[in-house]
């Protein structure tokens, strides 16, 4: 039985315009990096009514790779405030697809890997997860993702 759905962050979770963001890295003026940063990755208003939708009966966790000085932007603006928990790359010192990143947030859910659905739209971090025994979906979009989650029976 699921029991908690894992979701990433960038590109499911907030919409992802990275790669525009990258043309203003070589910015040496730090503020217009963090102006930029947080006027290019908004959150999926889609994605975030799922995840809303989700808590009513499942836990929900974000697994992410980051950095820590985007780690921390995220926090300071209160991004993972609708998660119940989750774990950041830079926090834990393992990344995506590392059996360890995986296993430490299964431990943080105290959840078995078969109760739990991962969420992620970078394929190559799915199979380690699968591999470990959780059911994987690959993010297209929301609609997408809602429908896959109730084909393994989850309610909404």
């Amino acid at each position: 039985m699921i029991k908690a759905i894992i979701f990433d962050i960038g590109g499911v979770y907030i919409q992802d315009n990275f790669n525009d963001f990258f043309r203003y890295f070589n910015e040496t003026d730090l503020s217009l990096v963090h102006k930029v940063y947080l006027g290019l990755r908004k959150v999926n208003p889609d994605v975030s009514s799922l995840v809303k939708k989700l808590k009513k009966k499942y836990r929900v966790a974000a697994l992410s790779n980051t950095l820590s000085y985007f780690a921390e932007l995220n926090k300071k603006r209160n991004l993972y405030k609708e998660f119940d928990n989750y774990i950041l790359s830079s926090d834990v010192g393992c990344l995506k697809p590392q059996k360890k990143i995986y296993e430490l947030m299964l431990n943080k859910l105290k959840l078995k890997p078969e109760e739990c659905v991962f969420i992620d739209n970078i394929y190559i971090f799915l199979p380690s997860a699968k591999k470990l025994g959780m059911k994987t979906i690959y993010f297209r979009n929301a609609r997408q993702v809602e429908k896959e989650l109730k084909s393994i029976g989850v309610k909404f």
